[in-house]
C-alpha cells in the first residue's frame, strides 16, 4: 500500500506544478493590441547596426529587433598574391582597426620512447601575444609565442628547454603600390623542423594573426638535429604594383641567417631574390610566373651554393580550404 500513495503524491504533484507553470506563462504575455478598423500601418524595416557594432547587438529600444550580421559586408579578401613571399590566406570576416590577444598557457603531459626504458614527465609554462594595429594605409601586425619546457628526469642532462618564436610585419599600401616588410626570429635547443622542442601539443592548432613566409625564404634548418642551441631570423621587403585590376608584378629581397652556439654544426647566411609576376583568373583563381636567385655562405667555409629556380603556380582560395600547385624547373651551382 506504501508505494501506490507514493506514485498518488508525485502525480498531484506534476499536475500542480505543470498549472502553475502554465499560469506564470500567461501572466508573463504582453497585453494585445486592440483591433483597428482603420487601414494597416506598414511594417517598419531592421534597425541598421550602430558604428562599429559586431553585428551581435540586441536593441533594446521599443519596437526594436535582433541585427542579424551581414557577412558578406563584413568580408575581408586576403591581399597577398601568389607570387609573393607570404603565404595565401582565406581572409576574415570582419577587419578589427585594434586587436591585442594576450595568453598564458601550462601543460603537463609525459613522453615515453625518447629515453629507452624512460618515460619523461613534461611541465610547459609560457605564452602567446597577437598585436595588430590597423590605418588607413598601415597595418602594423606582431606575433610572439615562446615556453619554458621542464624535463623530469632530464632529456639527456639538460632539464631546461626554452624556445621563442616571433613576427614583425609591416604592411603600407598606396594606389598600385603595396610595400611589405616582414621579419621572423626563431630560438629554440634543436631545429624547428621537427617541433620536439618548439612547444609540443600545447601548440598545436595555434591561431596566428601573420601569415607565414614561404619555405623557399626561410632560413630554419630542414634536418633534425641534437640539443643545440640555434638562432635563425629572416628579413624580407616585397613590393607589389597593381599594372591592372588582374595583373601584379612583384619584387622581393630577403636575408636569412642561421647561427648555432654550440660547436660542432656549420653557421650559414642566405641571400634571396625574386621577380614575379601574377594574373588573377577570377577572385578565387591565379597564376603566377616567379624566378628565384638563391646564394647561400657557409660561415667559416670558403665554399658557396647557388640555385636559380623557375616556378609555375596555379592557386585556388575557397571558405575551407586552400589549393597550391606548382611545377618548376631548379639550377644548382656550387662554388
Amino acid at each position: 500500500m506504501k508505494h501506490p500513495r507514493i506514485l498518488d503524491a508525485l502525480i498531484q504533484t506534476l499536475v500542480t506544478a505543470t498549472v502553475l507553470c502554465f499560469s506564470a506563462a500567461g501572466a508573463q504575455q504582453a497585453p494585445r493590441a486592440p483591433l483597428s478598423s482603420g487601414p494597416a500601418a506598414p511594417a517598419q524595416p531592421l534597425a541598421s547596426l550602430p558604428s562599429g557594432s559586431n553585428g551581435n547587438a540586441v536593441s533594446g529600444a521599443a519596437g526594436g529587433s535582433v541585427a542579424q550580421p551581414e557577412a558578406s559586408a563584413q568580408t575581408q579578401p586576403d591581399t597577398h598574391v601568389l607570387s609573393g613571399a607570404e603565404t595565401l590566406g582565406l581572409g576574415s570576416l570582419s577587419r578589427l582597426h585594434h586587436l591585442f590577444d594576450l595568453a598564458l598557457h601550462a601543460s603537463e603531459f609525459g613522453e615515453s620512447g625518447i629515453v629507452a626504458t624512460r618515460t619523461l614527465s613534461v611541465s610547459s609554462l609560457g605564452g602567446n601575444l597577437d598585436l595588430d594595429q590597423h590605418w588607413r594605409r598601415y597595418d602594423l601586425t606582431v606575433a610572439y609565442h615562446g615556453a619554458e619546457t621542464i624535463y623530469q628526469p632530464s632529456y639527456y642532462g639538460i632539464h631546461n628547454l626554452p624556445y621563442h618564436d616571433g613576427s614583425l610585419s609591416q604592411e603600407i599600401s598606396w594606389r598600385r603600390w603595396t610595400l611589405r616588410l616582414h621579419d621572423d626570429v626563431f630560438y629554440s635547443r634543436g631545429s624547428a623542423f621537427g617541433g620536439l622542442f618548439a612547444g609540443g601539443p600545447a601548440q598545436a592548432g595555434q591561431n596566428r594573426s601573420l601569415e607565414s613566409i614561404q619555405p623557399s625564404f626561410a632560413s630554419g634548418g630542414t634536418i633534425q638535429t641534437a640539443l643545440a642551441r640555434q638562432l635563425s631570423n629572416t628579413a624580407l621587403a616585397e613590393i607589389d604594383y597593381a599594372r591592372t585590376r588582374r595583373t601584379t608584378l612583384t619584387l622581393v629581397g630577403s636575408y636569412g641567417l642561421l647561427h648555432f652556439s654550440d660547436t660542432g654544426y656549420i653557421s650559414s647566411q642566405t641571400v634571396t631574390g625574386r621577380v614575379g609576376y601574377n594574373y588573377a583568373l577570377s577572385g578565387r583563381n591565379n597564376i603566377a610566373l616567379t624566378y628565384d636567385h638563391n646564394l647561400i655562405t657557409f660561415v667559416g667555409a670558403s665554399s658557396r651554393l647557388q640555385t636559380d629556380l623557375a616556378q609555375m603556380a596555379f592557386g585556388r582560395k575557397s571558405r575551407i580550404h586552400e589549393i597550391l600547385v606548382c611545377l618548376g624547373a631548379w639550377w644548382i651551382c656550387p662554388k
